[in-house]
């Protein structure tokens, strides 16, 4: 996305990572809250539901998304957790 022209902002636990997402023109966050600051949509890459739960709320970077921002969850989840997640986002 950021090769074509998108403003893309990232974080990732793994330092190398957010090297990797400022060589091809993102921006490396310093951290989840600073990803989520000012920001149209969230993707969350995360393994299950509880990560995407522990991102969202726990580490509370969704309180830094704005009002109308969009969060978009790739995981494998149950179709129930989700739905207990998108209720929660609304």
């Amino acid at each position: 996305l950021a090769r074509a022209g998108f403003a893309v902002t990232g974080f990732d636990l793994r330092p190398e990572a957010g090297a990797k997402l400022a060589a091809a023109g993102g921006v490396a966050a310093a951290s989840l809250t600073d990803a989520f600051a000012g920001q149209d949509a969230a993707v969350l890459m995360v393994v299950n539901a509880t990560q995407a739960e522990d991102i969202l709320f726990g580490a509370g970077a969704l309180a830094h998304l704005p009002e109308g921002g969009t969060v978009i969850l790739m995981a494998t989840c149950p179709p129930a957790a989700v739905a207990a997640l998108a209720r929660r986002v609304e």
